[in-house]
C-alpha cells in the first residue's frame, strides 16, 4: 500500500496507510489495558489521542484482532521503517496472544 502511494503520489493511498498504522496502534492500546498496565483513556489524556477509537477498537475484539493478524501475515507494513521486520513480528506474537487469551475468556471487556 505504501508503495503504491509513493509511485502514485496519491494522497488517498498514503492517508489509507496511515489509517492501517493507526488501527495496528489502537489494538496495542487495548494490548496495554487488556495485560494490565494501565487504562487506554489514561494513555489517550496524556497523548491527546483519541480514546473513542479505543472503545470501538474493542467491538469485536476478536474479529478485529484476527483481521490484523491477516493482515500482518500477508504483507508486512511496517518494511519502509528501521525494525520493520521485527516490529511485524513483535505484533503476529503479542496480537496471538492477545487473541488465545480472548477466546479461552481470559480477557473481557
Amino acid at each position: 500500500m505504501w508503495t503504491r502511494a509513493q509511485l502514485d503520489g496519491r494522497q488517498d493511498y498514503a492517508i489509507q496507510y496511515s489509517e492501517v498504522i493507526r488501527t495496528f496502534l489502537d489494538g496495542i492500546y487495548n494490548v496495554w489495558e487488556c495485560y494490565g498496565y494501565g487504562w487506554a483513556d489514561d494513555l489517550a489524556d496524556e497523548k491527546g489521542i483519541d480514546g473513542f477509537r479505543f472503545r470501538i477498537f474493542q467491538m469485536g475484539i476478536e474479529e478485529r484482532v484476527e483481521g490484523l493478524l491477516e493482515a500482518l501475515r500477508m504483507q508486512n507494513i511496517f518494511e519502509m521503517f528501521e525494525g520493520g521486520k521485527e516490529t511485524r513480528n513483535t505484533l503476529i506474537e503479542v496480537y496471538d496472544d492477545l487473541l488465545k487469551n480472548l477466546k479461552l475468556g481470559k480477557i473481557t471487556f
